[in-house]
């Protein structure tokens, strides 16, 4: 009897024991579904922050309900739910949200324990309401700095940079100023010729005739000359020495006959 006893006392430790390792030893469910993001305002916060998540697609058509888990160190470990199974907004052929009931505060705290540094994975599950039965689950990763700020960024992943994008095929992209296209010198050249034209002397005549009805040519803007002001200079010059010669014989003439006149009366 004693040795049945304490045999059966060694099985219920080891028992106890294999439970207790197999909890904690609880393995992340793998995505199989697709992964969850969470809004821009949400990628850093505290433990007592609940953010709620969206899924990249739909559950699938024998989901009915789904539920979220968190998985991390401390309590975490097994795999505490954030979520209970529910069926609000679930969708099959979309993404949809799904909102954390309670902050990882609240969450350790209800399970005796506190947020620890370290990775956490968030998963939920799309599930058959009645027999919970999970039929594809969406995953994504966040991380505790300390036992109060997290991120969904890993800390321990080197910094990128943007400056240049590389494809896959090894190109690189640049941007290269676009100039505005220019044109063939051959195609812009201006078939109008010019009104006015400057002779060597720096005048440069402008012809303001209207063309004739008759359709005449008009003149060759390279024949043309000073316009013409009357007399020649010459002529005016003779003509004025030619009157200055008459005024002058006019004057002897007139004095002549004076004296002619004087010397006819008697004295």
């Amino acid at each position: 009897m004693r040795k049945r006893g304490a045999a059966l006392a060694l099985l219920s430790l080891l028992a106890a024991a294999g439970t207790m390792f197999g909890v904690a030893q609880a393995a992340v469910p793998a995505a199989t579904l697709g992964t969850l993001t969470v809004e821009d305002i949400a990628k850093k916060g505290t433990d007592v922050n609940a953010p709620h998540y969206t899924t990249s697609a739909g559950c699938p058509s024998d989901a009915d309900s789904y539920n979220l888990f968190i998985y991390g160190p401390g309590v975490f470990e097994p795999g505490l739910i954030g979520t209970t199974t529910t069926d609000v907004g679930i969708a099959h052929d979309a993404g949809f949200p799904i909102f954390q009931g309670l902050s990882f505060k609240d969450i350790a705290v209800d399970h005796q324990g506190t947020v620890q540094p370290g990775r956490y994975d968030i998963v939920a599950h799309c599930v058959d309401g009645f027999s919970q039965e999970v039929k594809g689950t969406f995953t994504m990763p966040l991380w505790f700095t300390d036992a109060t700020h997290y991120t969904v960024t890993d800390p321990a992943s080197p910094p990128t940079t943007t400056t240049t994008t590389t494809s896959s095929s090894g190109k690189t992209s640049t941007t290269t100023p676009t100039e505005p296209p220019t044109s063939d010198p051959e195609t812009t050249t201006s078939t109008t010729e010019s009104d006015t034209s400057t002779d060597p002397g720096g005048v440069a005549p402008t012809d303001t005739t209207p063309p004739g009805s008759g359709g005449d040519t008009p003149s060759n803007p390279g024949d043309k000359k000073l316009a013409s002001t009357g007399v020649p200079a010459g002529l005016l010059t003779l003509a004025g020495l030619g009157l200055l010669g008459a005024g002058v014989l006019a004057v002897l003439v007139t004095r002549r006959r004076r004296e002619v006149a004087r010397s006819a009366w008697p004295e």
